[in-house]
C-alpha cells in the first residue's frame, strides 16, 4: 500500500508540475516561449499631411505655376517661432520665403511690419496672393497684428499655424473671422509673367 500510495503521489506531482499535459513540458518544467522583439518599442508613424492643392482654384490662371509649386513645397513644414526654413517656419517667415523664392520680393520679417506695406484692400476684393492679417486676440487691448497668411482663393488662405504647421484654413472659420484684421496687396500677381519676374507690380 505504501508503494502504491507513493506512486500515486508522484503521479499527481508530475501532473501538477507538468502543466496538465501541456506539450511544452520537459522534465517537469514548463518552457516559456518569448518571441524575438517582444520587448521592442513600437514607433508610431504619423501619416503625412496631404500636399496643399491650389491647382483647382479659380484664380490659378492669374499666377505662375511656380508660385503654386512653391506653396506646395511648404505643405509639410511644422511651425517654429522665428523659423524661415523647411525645418520649421512661423507665419511671417513662411510668407516672406514664398514671395522671396517666387518673385524675388523681399518682405519685412514680422507680420506687423508686413501689414504696413502694399495697398490695403477690402475682404471682398481679395485675389490670389494677397496677404491677410489677424489680431492676436479679440479684446481691445490685445488687438495687435500677430498673424499673416496668403490668400489662395475661394475664401481660403495658407499659413503656418502653431497647432498644425503650414496648411489651409477658411476665413469663415469662427476663430479667424473673429480675429480678422485687414488685407494687403503687396504684389499684383495678375501682372506676373513666369518668364519675367520683374514684371510683377509691387505696391
Amino acid at each position: 500500500m505504501n508503494i502504491l500510495l507513493r506512486h500515486i503521489v508522484i503521479a499527481l506531482l508530475l501532473t501538477l508540475l507538468g502543466g496538465f499535459g501541456n506539450p511544452d513540458v520537459h522534465g517537469g518544467v514548463k518552457k516559456l516561449h518569448i518571441s524575438k522583439g517582444h520587448h521592442a518599442k513600437h514607433r508610431t508613424v504619423k501619416p503625412a499631411r496631404a500636399v496643399i492643392d491650389t491647382t483647382g482654384i479659380d484664380t490659378a490662371d492669374l499666377v505662375s505655376q511656380s508660385f503654386v509649386r512653391e506653396i506646395n513645397l511648404w505643405s509639410r513644414v511644422r511651425y517654429r517661432i522665428g523659423g524661415i526654413t523647411h525645418k520649421g517656419a512661423d507665419c511671417s517667415g513662411f510668407v516672406a520665403k514664398v514671395f522671396q523664392n517666387t518673385l524675388t520680393l523681399q518682405l519685412p520679417r514680422t507680420s506687423r511690419e508686413q501689414a504696413k506695406i502694399g495697398e490695403r484692400i477690402d475682404q471682398d476684393e481679395l485675389q490670389f496672393g494677397d496677404l491677410v492679417f489677424f489680431y492676436k486676440g479679440m479684446k481691445k487691448k490685445a488687438k495687435r497684428i500677430s498673424h499673416v497668411g496668403i490668400y489662395i482663393g475661394d475664401g481660403n488662405f495658407v499659413h503656418s499655424s502653431r497647432h498644425k504647421g503650414v496648411g489651409v484654413d477658411a476665413l469663415s472659420e469662427r476663430y479667424y473671422s473673429e480675429r480678422y484684421a485687414l488685407a494687403r496687396r503687396v504684389a499684383d500677381l495678375t501682372s506676373y509673367r513666369a518668364d519675367d519676374p520683374s514684371s510683377v507690380s509691387v505696391e
